[in-house]
């Protein structure tokens, strides 16, 4: 026994008594109408809505400042993926590592691009264009020296926060590290290069266990930066705006009264 829902039953007594399930055009309308399946395109399909557990992206309508959840998202992938006991046994589940290390590395990558695109950029002048930011490919380095002005004018250069970086030139030698053996971020998702030579040295041997704890580390101090800038920000945006009405105040004359003022 199939059970319907209650308001799709009354929908069809509505109609002339056993045309619903004969005529499949009026069928299709009604679940149009009932679960917002506005693309009427025959044959299967991916992205569609239903009733029940939806996922909606771009809910803010400002993707410019989803950087930073588009990492943790990566980033909790590739520690869930962690997860598997099967992970250490070798040779097949070494695979299974390079899609650790990708998730990982794109992470990375977000993060220092959401660090430029968002609020940190304030904080630096000239600050770093957007435009110039996501087009930078999927260099790492390139992203560094603004990066690294951010963080000393938050004076987190010398105490970057980690064990495995104290400092923010022990992180830029972890990821310069990263980016010698996988410049492109194309090593760890295809087994050649576009000319088809290994996209790694033979026998690439490392510990993909000791590769995430370095880089949770990593990671978790840039997210930490990301949800620190924008309050960092809005402190020296409203100090500058203190500073400069103090400094009109001293300028106005001592019998000065200010207009009026009508909304409007």
């Amino acid at each position: 026994m199939v059970l319907r829902p209650a308001h799709l039953c009354r929908l069809e007594k509505t109609w002339p008594s056993g045309s619903f399930h004969r005529v499949p055009a009026q069928r299709q309308l009604v679940e149009t109408i009932l679960y917002g399946m506005t693309d009427t395109t025959s044959g299967p399909r991916l992205f569609v809505k239903n009733k029940y557990n939806n996922t909606v992206l771009n809910w803010h309508r400002a993707p410019e400042n989803e950087f930073h959840f588009y990492g943790e998202a990566f980033w909790n992938s590739a520690k869930n993926l962690l997860q598997n006991e099967g992970l250490d046994k070798r040779p097949i589940a070494s695979f299974d590592a390079c899609v650790i290390v990708y998730l990982y590395r794109h992470a990375l990558e977000l993060f220092l691009k959401g660090i430029l695109i968002g609020r940190g950029g304030e904080l630096i002048d000239p600050r770093p264009s957007p435009e110039t930011v996501v087009n930078a490919g999927h260099s790492l380095t390139k992203l560094l020296p603004d990066v690294r002005r951010i963080f000393v004018e938050c004076g987190w250069d010398k105490t970057f926060g980690s064990k495995a970086a104290v400092t923010f030139d022990d992180f830029t030698a972890v990821v310069e590290e990263f980016e010698r053996a996988d410049p492109s971020s194309f090593c760890f998702r295809y087994p050649v290069k576009k000319n088809l030579t290994a996209a790694l040295d033979g026998h690439f041997t490392f510990s993909v266990r000791q590769f995430a704890l370095t880089m949770d580390e990593v990671l978790s101090t840039l997210s930490g930066a990301c949800d620190s800038l924008p309050d960092i920000a809005n402190n020296r945006a409203e100090a500058a705006h203190e500073a400069w009405c103090e400094a009109m105040q001293a300028n106005e004359p001592p019998d000065y009264e200010p207009p009026d003022y009508e909304p409007g």
